[in-house]
């Protein structure tokens, strides 16, 4: 398993996950300049998404102020999350 599938699995099965940069270093055991790619390419693949004090999370399951301009709106994300919960 390459690292940005394991890194996307953890996110898959912790939605709920919230991640500092330096968590995610810690936690998958990286140095500066992988975090710094895996988490761009992440980011650019609209996987994960930015809160907007920095944190790292899955970009479907992300909280209403963390969502990119033209995103769902809350009432949009509370019904995903319910559909998501159900399957």
């Amino acid at each position: 398993m390459t690292l940005l599938r394991r890194i996307e699995s953890e996110f898959r099965e912790l939605p709920g996950l919230v991640l500092t940069e330096a968590q995610v270093r810690r936690l998958w055991d990286l140095d500066s300049d992988t975090t710094t790619v895996v988490l761009a390419t992440l980011l650019k693949r609209r996987f994960l998404a930015r809160t907007a004090s920095g944190h790292c999370v899955l970009a479907r399951f992300q909280l209403p102020f963390a969502r990119p301009s033209g995103g769902p709106s809350t009432t949009d994300h509370t019904a995903a999350l319910r559909r998501d919960c159900r399957t």
